[in-house]
C-alpha cells in the first residue's frame, strides 16, 4: 500500500504532468491528421478525457491525503496535500479549457 506521504507528494505531479502529455499528445495526433487529410479529432478527445480522468482521479488523492493530515502537527505534509489539491484543480481547469476550445474549433 501506498503511504500516505508518498501519495501527497507524487499528486503535486500528476496535474502538471498530465497536462503536458495531453498538449504533446493532441499536437502529435492533430498534426498526424493534417498530413494525412483525415479526421483525427475523435483520438484527440479520446486522449483528452483519459488525462482528465487521470487528473480527478490524483486531485482526490489530494483531498484524502489532505484529510489524513488534518488532525496530525505536520504542517509541511498538509501543506504538500493542500498545494497539490489546488494544483490539480487549477490544471483540470486548463484541460477542460483547452479541451473546449478543441471541441468549438473541430
Amino acid at each position: 500500500m501506498i503511504r500516505e506521504d508518498t501519495m501527497a507528494s507524487l499528486a503535486v505531479l500528476g496535474g502538471p504532468l498530465a497536462w503536458a502529455i495531453d498538449l504533446m499528445a493532441s499536437y502529435a495526433l492533430l498534426l498526424r491528421s493534417t498530413a494525412a487529410h483525415a479526421s483525427g479529432k475523435l483520438e484527440v478527445h479520446v486522449v483528452t478525457l483519459a488525462v482528465t480522468a487521470v487528473v480527478a482521479i490524483v486531485g482526490l488523492f489530494s483531498w484524502r491525503a489532505l484529510r489524513v493530515h488534518r488532525g496530525r502537527s505536520s504542517e509541511g505534509w498538509r501543506f504538500v496535500a493542500a498545494s497539490s489539491l489546488m494544483l490539480n484543480v487549477l490544471f483540470l481547469v486548463t484541460i477542460t479549457a483547452t479541451a473546449l476550445l478543441r471541441l468549438i474549433d473541430s
